[in-house]
């Protein structure tokens, strides 16, 4: 009787497509990437079945590659959103972790007491979700996130756990299935239990590169940052300069004043007045905010701004008390001002305009809309997709921060505006 046999790779088939879908990302919509991987796979799955019930486990063994490997390979490679090394190392890395589950539930049924695949079913029934809950919990947030920071490294990455796989699938399968080969099954045990120290130290590598990358971002952000506050201070000490000017020639121009008075030029001297407070308020220091590196933020894209002819529509309310960073949150507003920059930069110039709001109350919430030209997609979490090289860190930059400190984001395009929308609880 083998209908636990048969239902135990059922629910390993099942358990594998699951995995994958937790650690890769797709080019499309969830619902449709769902949609599309049911009509799909669920047939794929259900054809290996009748063939592991019509010609046996060591026959599907050995053409495991063509019948299943292969196909699901072709389909999630079209489906997927980065095609390239990264793909292959998360294909790979799945069905090794699924077949050394698959290896050893089958050894240890072989030579474990009873009949009839108990063990091997009630162990497998075990072995997946509890993979899955580990990997859902403890590694599918940092592992996206990986590999959306390192670009360098994953073809060597994908060539070994590729020839890992097929280790495997060769060392379990051929001549014949190794539990009708006892004496080759200690070499495959230590292949097996080698297995997790090689995928360790590879995630330990590329932990400490992603360690190396946000160390690189954060000196450029210091540097950034370093950079705004020293044009903030040198345009301040230049306001302040300009403004002792003035009050040196206070003196000269309230003896000119009291002569007009005195001829009864009365249209000149109100005009002679107006000119002068003209002047003092184009050299009046203009604070946005209490917090300085916040404030250094505004007054250096709103200068970008203001030299690149874009009329900017501004209303402010920065608490002086800050729940999160005050660097991370300059960040957010960097990157959402520096993007509304770029977009209005290829307007004709009549048409630059950006809208900048934040409240503080009920909550901190912060609102940039410009208008924009060309289309702007955007992919399977609602955030736009970069079309130009190097663009799309920004984006990145403020999803991290989100995460962090548990805020809400979203992006919208609506009767050709672009609006970023940022709403954290203080």
């Amino acid at each position: 009787m083998t209908i636990l046999r048969d239902l135990s790779v059922l629910w390993s088939l099942i358990h594998v497509l699951i995995l994958f879908i937790f650690l890769y990302e797709s080019r499309y919509p969830r619902k449709k990437t769902l949609i599309l991987t049911c009509i799909f796979m669920i047939p794929l799955i259900f054809i290996n079945i009748w063939g592991l019930i019509r010609f046996g486990p060591e026959t599907m063994g050995q053409v495991l590659l063509l019948t299943c490997t292969l196909p699901s390979l072709i389909f999630f490679f079209i489906m997927a959103k980065n095609r390239n090394a990264k793909f292959f190392f998360t294909f790979c890395l799945v069905d090794t972790l699924s077949l050394e589950i698959i290896i050893l539930t089958n050894i240890i049924d072989y030579y474990l007491p009873g009949k009839y695949y108990v063990v091997m079913f009630v162990t497998r029934l075990i072995a997946f979700p509890l993979l899955e809950f580990l990997i859902y919990k403890f590694m599918r947030k940092s592992y996206i996130e990986i590999q959306d920071k390192i670009k360098k490294g994953w073809g060597i990455f994908a060539g070994v756990s590729a020839l890992y796989y097929l280790l495997l699938v060769l060392m379990a399968n051929f001549p014949t299935i190794i539990t009708n080969r006892s004496e080759y099954i200690p070499a495959l045990a230590i292949v097996l239990v080698l297995m997790p120290f090689m995928y360790l130290n590879i995630f330990n590598l590329v932990h400490n590169q992603m360690n190396v990358y946000n160390m690189e971002k954060e000196k450029q952000a210091l540097y950034l940052q370093a950079a705004m506050m020293e044009q903030r201070v040198e345009q301040m000490s230049q306001n302040e300069a300009q403004t002792r000017i003035h009050h040196h020639d206070m003196r000269h121009k309230l003896q000119t004043l009291s002569v007009m008075i005195q001829k009864d030029e009365s249209a000149e001297a109100l005009k002679y007045i107006a000119d002068s407070e003209a002047e003092l308020n184009r050299v009046q220091n203009i604070r946005y905010c209490t917090n300085p590196v916040i404030d250094a933020v505004f007054s250096y894209y709103f200068q970008q701004a203001e030299e690149a002819e874009i009329r900017m529509e501004l209303t402010l309310s920065i608490p002086n008390d800050l729940t999160v960073n005050a660097t991370e949150l300059s960040t957010v507003f960097a990157n959402s001002l520096e993007n509304a920059i770029h977009a209005c930069k290829k307007l004709p110039v009549e048409q630059r305009r950006i809208q900048c709001k934040c409240i503080s109350k009920p909550q901190l919430m912060f609102q940039v809309s410009n208008p924009y030209i060309g289309k702007i997609e955007f992919d399977s979490k609602g955030q736009p997709v970069a079309v130009e090289k190097e663009h799309g860190v920004g984006t990145r930059s403020i999803a991290a921060f989100c995460d962090k400190y548990d805020a809400y984001c979203e992006y919208k395009t609506e009767n050709g505006w672009f609006t970023f929308r940022l709403a954290q609880s203080l």
